[in-house]
């Protein structure tokens, strides 16, 4: 169903330029038809095992598959060369069963909570594919946690080793709204409205963490190095929806169930100037 929605969705962006936040055209972009049917979704957070940040020049991993082209230390000829995808490895285990009664049984649970969960964000969506085209953002169903920090080994933009970098990143990875929360979840930024690209706005405390981020630097230091090695550090609590469901479907005393995480990783670089 994701598929065939998506495939729709790309063929109406051809035709239509509207935005969510444009008041003077108010025309349906489905016509006198309603939207697709669809089941608002948030991915399983606690699938999530570790995080990575990798070094991804454009145009390479030619013949490699993306993990190990991900995994492998990148040697680059300038700063504007310098892309990293940030993204939680799904690694996790989460319970499972082959018995199919007890699958579907689990699953139905697993939807209804998750329909309730992001409500807030479906009625927001609805309203927006009314006028303009929008997707549904892939957010797991964990949350940034406290400070997000990115340090690196060697002084850069005239910041000391170890100072806290985060602001000299952006985001260039689109998502249609950002919902940021917990327990009272809310939109910061709602579907087609402009989200900060900043990455030391689009990690605050609360907000959903994505599949994948796409970091660039705002601008590019004037030190060289013939090697740099970042240090991310990315506090998250995690809800396992999937641990609510079973418990749930067992007659248990079911609760939301969280856990807290600080998740760090590093990215090494190589230079040929």
């Amino acid at each position: 169903m994701k598929s065939i929605l998506s495939t729709l969705l790309c063929a109406l962006c051809v035709l239509s330029l509207n935005s969510c936040g444009d008041d003077e055209n108010t025309d349906s972009v489905w016509g006198n038809s309603e939207p697709p049917p669809f089941r608002p979704y948030i991915l399983e957070g606690g699938r999530i095992s570790d995080i990575g940040l990798y070094c991804v020049p454009p145009n390479g991993g030619t013949g490699e598959t993306w993990y190990d082209y991900y995994k492998r230390t990148k040697t680059l000829t300038n700063y504007s060369d310098a892309e990293f995808i940030l993204m939680p490895n799904t690694n996790a285990w989460v319970y499972n069963t082959d018995d199919l009664e007890e699958w579907t049984a689990i699953s139905k649970l697993e939807n209804k909570y998750q329909e309730e969960k992001t409500l807030f964000m479906y009625e927001d969506y609805k309203e927006c594919i009314k006028h303009a085209v929008t997707w549904w953002p892939d957010y797991f169903s964990a949350y940034i946690n406290g400070d997000v920090t990115i340090v690196c080994d060697k002084t850069l933009w005239g910041e000391a080793p170890g100072t806290n970098l985060i602001g000299h990143f952006i985001d260039r990875h689109h998502t249609p709204c950002m919902p940021v929360g917990i327990e009272n979840p809310a939109l910061a930024c709602r579907f087609g409205e402009k989200i900060p690209e900043n990455l030391q706005e689009r990690l605050i405390n609360g907000a959903w963490v994505k599949t994948k981020y796409i970091l660039k630097f705002t601008t590019e230091p004037t030190e060289k190095y013939s090697e740099l090695t970042f240090h991310l550090t990315m506090p998250m609590r995690i809800e396992h929806i999937r641990d609510y469901a079973v418990a749930k479907y067992k007659g248990e005393d079911a609760v939301p169930v969280f856990t807290n995480h600080m998740f760090e990783t590093d990215c090494k670089i190589l230079f040929e100037w």
